[in-house]
């Protein structure tokens, strides 16, 4: 891989790390006000049933759901993308154009392939004119996260 294909990478997990970090965040605060909630209202003197032991579960169970849904989309996305800056590793697939198509609203040209990693890829309007149905093309993306660079 590219020096500038690995920092782009970078920058994307850098990106979203931080979005997982404040919803980790967001979601713990969430759990403590919770519990906090509850206590304040049992120190205001309300009467209100209060379960130490439960209340103690119901917490633990909060965080740990917190935990998990953050560290499993973690785990399946960002994982694979700091895989691919640390080794620096991109697939080349040399693929058949199995059809092209023109949208004239946006007048956008597109590649369809049969490729399991990039079905369709946007193209400039001189390689739409110059490739046809069949002819083969050349796709090249990061070999584990699968992000598309672009083609030749």
């Amino acid at each position: 891989m590219e020096d500038a294909e690995v920092a782009f990478i970078r920058k994307k997990v850098n990106k979203d790390l931080l979005i997982y970090c404040g919803l980790y965040v967001l979601m713990i605060l969430v759990s403590l006000g919770i519990a906090y909630a509850g206590g304040w209202k049992k120190l205001e003197g309300e009467e209100i049933e209060f379960h130490p032991k439960m209340s103690l579960s119901i917490l633990i169970t909060l965080l740990s759901l917190s935990t998990l849904s953050v560290y499993l989309p973690y785990r399946k996305n960002l994982q694979k993308l700091r895989r691919d800056t640390q080794r620096k590793l991109k697939t080349i697939e040399q693929l058949t154009i199995s059809n092209k198509q023109f949208i004239p609203s946006s007048r956008t040209f597109y590649f369809y392939l049969p490729s399991k990693v990039k079905y369709t890829i946007e193209v400039s309007e001189e390689d739409y004119n110059q490739y046809q149905i069949g002819d083969e093309i050349c796709i090249e993306y990061s070999k584990y996260g699968h992000h598309y660079f672009g083609y030749f």
